[in-house]
């Protein structure tokens, strides 16, 4: 269930006020769209809450999966052998940078340190993630209900398709003005 974006905003967004509009068919685009946003944007659109994660080190910076850091608790470095923490004057805050670095989830060293240790997982983060209903971009959630909108307007045209397992939906089925809007708030991948 997408906890960033409500039901109720949905049809009151495509003004289906008047009469009471089908809330499970709106969840289920709803849901289908978060799916396919975080697939285009590859960031989560969870609300923001604590994760831990390992990264692969060998740079001066990681980005973690579900943007923006709201903070971060730690930052462990040679995680795997050595533990060694990394102070958090070391690496760039909220604050150093404006907030960028955090918007898109980049943890960035400072100060004392140069990079990473190289090796797979050798970087832990642990630390509070992704938006939430006051902070989603006005972009995105224009986007996403638009989506929605666009998808729950026009059932023939074979956007939704069904599986046994669920909902499918592919990037291709997105029109390119949406496209363009998600893809301004692409995540690189930590490669």
């Amino acid at each position: 269930m997408a906890d960033l974006l409500k039901t109720e905003d949905v049809a009151s967004a495509m003004g289906l006020g008047d009469y009471q509009p089908d809330y499970n068919e709106l969840n289920r685009l709803i849901n289908v769209a978060k799916a396919t946003i975080e697939g285009i944007c590859n960031r989560s659109l969870d609300t923001a809450q604590t994760y831990t994660e390992y990264h692969t080190g060998g740079k001066p910076y990681v980005y973690v999966k579900r943007p923006p850091i709201v903070s971060i608790t730690s930052v462990t470095d040679d995680a795997q052998y050595g533990a060694r923490s990394i102070a958090a004057t070391n690496y760039i805050d909220g604050t150093d940078d404006n907030g960028e670095n955090y918007a898109i989830g980049r943890v960035e060293l400072w100060y004392n340190e140069s990079h990473f240790t190289p090796g797979k997982s050798q970087v832990k983060v642990v630390y509070v993630g992704g938006w939430t209903t006051s902070t989603l971009p006005a972009d995105i959630k224009h986007a996403w209900i638009r989506l929605v909108s666009l998808w729950y307007d026009n059932p023939e045209r074979g956007f939704v398709r069904k599986s046994p397992d669920g909902t499918e939906w592919t990037e291709g089925d997105v029109p390119p003005d949406i496209m363009h809007t998600l893809l301004r708030r692409q995540v690189p991948d930590d490669a």
